[in-house]
């Protein structure tokens, strides 16, 4: 296997679909989304988006693209 298949961190755009909710994790402020992906299958991914990469001003409808590494997935 891949290391890259290894590690739970991807590359997702789409729309957010609901609030963003901020909370701490591991000491730090991070924002989770849940965003809807491109394509007809209706798929939502769950991400936690890291201070790292953290942008302000997210809400539900924005569109955004995330790179590897500063977002961890979750398919719902």
């Amino acid at each position: 296997m891949a290391d890259s298949a290894k590690k739970p961190y991807v590359t997702a755009v789409g729309f957010i679909q609901f609030d963003p909710v901020e909370r701490e994790a591991n000491g730090k402020n991070v924002t989770d989304l849940v965003i809807k992906l491109p394509g007809g299958d209706q798929t939502l991914v769950r991400i936690t988006v890291w201070p790292e990469i953290q942008v302000d001003n997210l809400k539900k409808g924005d569109f955004i693209a995330c790179p590897p590494g500063g977002i961890e997935r979750a398919h719902q």
